[in-house]
């Protein structure tokens, strides 16, 4: 189970649609359309995954699109309300930024200002021409949830190599949790944070709309307690 609360939310929602395509009628039964596209959310909740979205190389298939088109407008509205009047990215070290997803255009502007890699840690949005073009890394990750330990590894491991070649771009869809646990472990890793307080006060600090909840501070701990101590590394 991924989220319990969040998939009985869901399935509440499901069953609101489908009665209200009952009782409509009419033009009313496209409500049933909404129906499919929340089921698919409460399926991927109850332990189903990112897998409802089928999200290969950075993009959706249009089925998905086509089939979930009203879940995936209610998310674009979501992300528009959220992130309205908030700087799009910031700068957390040198080589890696953090921010929510882009559009072209503004991916077209952190390419020119030198950002060479991207992380996108989405699971129901494609990704921007701009980006994919770049070094690329998928590691999807539904809203309101948090990334196993093998997940956060491979984020902050491709981070970590890619920032020595350049600048890093991290995001999720709002900004807000996924992006900033993975910036947070990745200090973690590289030294440049004491403690998991310590980290997510650095990324807070350039992102203030910052939103970790207790399980992913545990997952933060956990990280931190599997690092090897820098003076046990290979030289």
């Amino acid at each position: 189970m991924l989220n319990a609360k969040v998939a009985f939310r869901y399935t509440v929602a499901v069953i609101a649609a489908a009665v209200g395509a009952w009782w409509l009628g009419g033009w009313g039964w496209l409500l049933l359309w909404l129906a499919v596209s929340l089921l698919s959310q409460a399926l991927a909740y109850a332990g189903w995954g990112a897998m409802v979205f089928r999200k290969t190389n950075g993009r959706l298939p249009w089925s998905v699109r086509i089939l979930l088109a009203p879940y995936m407008i209610c998310a674009r509205i979501t992300l528009y309300y959220y992130c309205r009047g908030l700087a799009p990215y910031a700068e957390v070290t040198p080589g890696v930024w953090i921010g929510r997803r882009l559009t072209g255009a503004e991916a077209r502007d952190v390419i020119a200002r030198g950002v060479t890699a991207a992380v996108d840690l989405t699971a129901g949005f494609p990704e921007c021409d701009p980006l994919l073009a770049l070094r690329y890394c998928n590691i999807q990750l539904l809203p309101l949830t948090v990334p196993d330990l093998a997940q956060l590894r491979e984020a902050v491991h491709f981070i970590q190599e890619q920032s020595r070649r350049g600048v890093v771009y991290v995001h999720g869809a709002l900004g807000y949790s996924r992006s900033v646990g993975v910036v947070a472990a990745y200090l973690l890793a590289a030294g440049l944070a004491g403690d998991v307080e310590q980290a997510v006060a650095q990324v807070r600090a350039v992102t203030p709309q910052t939103l970790l909840d207790d399980v992913w501070l545990r997952r933060l701990g956990e990280f931190q307690a599997g690092l090897v101590p820098a003076a046990a590394r290979p030289v």
